[in-house]
C-alpha cells in the first residue's frame, strides 16, 4: 500500500498516511478535525542520468553520436 503526504488547510499540519487504492479520499483532518480541509502534497521527482550510456544504449536517436559505445 502506498504512503501519501497530506497537509491540513486549517491547522497547516503535514502528515503521512498509508492508504489503499480502494480507500475513500481523506477529507477530514485527524489532528484538528476540520472538515474537507485536507490536500494531498505532491513533490517533484528528480531523475538524473549520469554518464553517456543512457543516450547511446537506451534512448533511440538518429544521426551521429560521439560516444564509443554507439553504432550510429
Amino acid at each position: 500500500m502506498p504512503i501519501y503526504s497530506y497537509r491540513c488547510k486549517n491547522c497547516n499540519k503535514e502528515f503521512e498516511m498509508q492508504r489503499s487504492f480502494s480507500d475513500a479520499p481523506l477529507e477530514d483532518c485527524p489532528y484538528c478535525g476540520a472538515k474537507k480541509a485536507i490536500n494531498k502534497v505532491y513533490s517533484d521527482v528528480a531523475v538524473v542520468y549520469h554518464g553517456s550510456g543512457y543516450y547511446c544504449t537506451d534512448h533511440p536517436h538518429s544521426g551521429s553520436c560521439n560516444c564509443s559505445n554507439c553504432k550510429g
